[in-house]
């Protein structure tokens, strides 16, 4: 396909494209911070949305199985789904994957009416987006286990203290 091969040149261009639409999802400051900082020590969160969408971008064009390009954007899915996004935010970013082709490729699609191959690639973008939501329902029922967990610890070691405590109670007023 003609498409391919044109998204292949224009990668670098899609990539960077699609990381600046996903970072303006986010507040402000944290905006400017995730643009001016690439280092993944001093901004994790920018960092790994680069590498991840860039990893999916290219198990994409060589098309890989949606479910392998999926799992590249696993981390970053992890990370919005801890923070203050819904689910559809948390994993719509994958769609801005289309609107970055669409933009950077306006002219080609016009020119070499590539429209039915464009349908094709969206089609495809679809399907990775329903691999993102599943892979976000994971994410979250791991957290939601994790959270579970943790009060029945809690709930258990209370319980614990409070019979230790009633037990030396018991053995205050024997004497």
């Amino acid at each position: 396909m003609q498409i391919y091969r044109l998204l292949e040149q224009k990668k670098a261009a899609i990539i960077e494209r699609w990381c600046d639409l996903v970072i303006d999802t986010y507040p402000a400051e944290a905006r400017d911070f995730f643009k001016q900082k690439k280092n993944r020590f001093s901004n994790p969160v920018g960092a790994q949305l680069h590498s991840q969408t860039a990893a999916c971008l290219d198990l994409f064009l060589a098309e890989a199985p949606d479910e392998e390009a999926a799992a590249c954007l696993k981390e970053v899915i992890q990370i919005r789904s801890v923070q203050e996004f819904s689910p559809a935010q948390a994993v719509g970013f994958v769609l801005y994957l289309k609107q970055a082709v669409r933009e950077l490729l306006a002219g080609e699609i016009r020119t070499h009416a590539l429209f039915i191959e464009l349908l094709t690639v969206e089609s495809r973008i679809d399907r990775l987006q329903l691999c993102a939501f599943d892979s976000y329902s994971r994410s979250r029922d791991k957290m939601h286990e994790i959270r579970t967990d943790e009060l029945r610890r809690r709930s258990f070691m209370a319980m614990k203290r409070m019979t230790l405590f009633e037990d030396s109670e018991d053995t205050q007023e024997d004497t």
